[in-house]
């Protein structure tokens, strides 16, 4: 079976296990995301008319913490988020479930650097990191590779949405991010110092 009709048969699954099973109209399944490589999918599902829009709705979003606020105020029943998100959103009291794994990141979550920023030259410097499960799981990483602690840098508030946007004011040495930002990153010189590759199976994708 094609992967995009792969895809589009587990959203309505999905979909189909949240209904009630009555003849009352069919409830609208709200569904977060941010744009993500790994989430595009579902919206190619919606552009090829492969889902229901009585039934699915998809809903883009800035930012992975404005999925979770979303979640939590009951103006989404679904999301794509990162595993470590879900369980933290269920340890807060959201009720989520994973029905879906979409991906593992391999390489795609990123820590890139200004020229001349080195995993060997990271105390004291400026680093973007979202508040959020991703981030803090590659911050972690990141520093336990140079044998640093969160209290041997400065954490700058960033966004994936925002990375390009703050790197270029000079804001940071060097930000936590993910693709398509990572490459348009390097594209204006930022240097690639760390990604999931080293964390393999650590950053899990989930609907």
């Amino acid at each position: 079976m094609p992967r995009r009709h792969w895809l589009a048969n587990a959203m309505a699954l999905s979909a189909a296990a949240y209904l009630p099973a009555c003849s009352k109209p069919t409830p609208l399944l709200r569904v977060g995301s941010i744009v993500f490589p790994s989430y595009e999918l579902m919206f190619l599902a919606r552009e090829l008319q492969m889902l229901d829009p009585k039934q699915i709705r998809l809903v883009e979003l800035q930012a992975n913490t404005d999925t979770l606020r979303a979640l939590a105020s009951g103006q989404l029943e679904a999301a794509a988020l990162t595993l470590d998100e879900m369980m933290s959103a269920r340890a807060d009291g959201v009720d989520l479930r994973a029905v879906l794994v979409l991906d593992v990141s391999d390489g795609a979550d990123v820590v890139v650097g200004r020229p001349g920023v080195s995993l060997d030259h990271l105390r004291g410097k400026r680093i973007g990191v979202e508040d959020g499960a991703m981030g803090a799981i590659m911050l972690s990483a990141l520093l336990a590779t140079t044998q640093l602690t969160v209290h041997d840098v400065i954490k700058v508030p960033s966004t994936l949405e925002r990375s390009v946007e703050i790197y270029q004011k000079g804001r940071v040495d060097a930000i936590v991010t993910a693709e398509p930002w990572a490459t348009q990153l390097q594209k204006l010189g930022a240097t690639r110092l760390f990604d999931s590759k080293s964390i393999p199976g650590r950053i899990v994708d989930v609907l």
